[in-house]
């Protein structure tokens, strides 16, 4: 894993979406002490962890967001989280776009590929692996191929994963459906002729991923269940 201090200036950006393993959190807070900002005790030191962002979630932010600092110095925004909803990155948009003087947003991630582009084009994506988790082989042909095949050829798409139970692809196959249902969801839905996709379609995914990353866990099984689970889009 990089050094987070080589990946990030003194002079800050007001929003970076940083991908990385479960240590990212704690050399981000190590990084900002040797900034001089106090991470413990500090009411302008905002950290929350996050098994799935919501949009209840991201008004909430957005209401910490408007509030002044108590002191004069920077407000400082760590959110960790594993999955985020569509919505949920919608409701921090314009927050991201107008933060107010001296606050800065880092979006912790298991990868940036499950974040709409409108969002990443507001923020500095940092990778902490030269090779992120996640996001290694599976291309985004895939996970449109995957959509558009019945449940039998769902699984032929996928053998080879379902074969080597490579968690780390079955989470880089995860994240690209879901980003790829949101863009059929809230881009294409004329194009596509997708009316909507089923809540209970996100809920799988975001389940699937949570899944993962428990050892014990079956990728195999996971995947299947995806297989019949996840509307076919066309």
């Amino acid at each position: 894993m990089k050094d987070i201090a080589s990946e990030l200036p003194q002079d800050l950006h007001h929003a970076y979406v940083i991908e990385g393993g479960e240590d990212s959190k704690e050399k981000l807070l190590h990084y900002i002490e040797g900034l001089g900002i106090t991470t413990v005790g500090n009411p302008d030191v905002h950290v929350r962890e996050y098994d799935v962002f919501g949009i209840d979630d991201g008004r909430a932010i957005q209401g910490l967001e408007s509030t002044k600092a108590f002191a004069l110095g920077k407000k400082i925004f760590i959110l960790n989280v594993n999955s985020i909803t569509r919505e949920a990155q919608n409701a921090l948009l314009k927050t991201l776009e107008e933060p107010t003087e001296g606050t800065h947003f880092f979006l912790l991630v298991p990868s940036a590929g499950v974040l709409l582009e409108t969002l990443l084009s507001r923020v500095q994506v940092i990778r902490m692996h030269n090779s992120v988790a996640g996001d290694s082989s599976i291309s985004p042909l895939l996970a449109k191929q995957f959509l558009s095949s019945t449940g039998a050829e769902r699984l032929a798409l996928i053998a080879d994963i379902i074969e080597t139970k490579d968690k780390q692809e079955a989470l880089s196959l995860v994240n690209g459906l879901e980003r790829e249902l949101y863009e059929q969801s809230g881009f294409q839905k004329n194009i596509s002729g997708v009316e909507n996709i089923p809540t209970e379609a996100f809920e799988a995914l975001q389940s699937v991923r949570s899944y993962l990353q428990d050892r014990s866990s079956s990728v195999k099984i996971l995947l299947e269940h995806l297989s019949v689970t996840l509307p076919r889009v066309t």
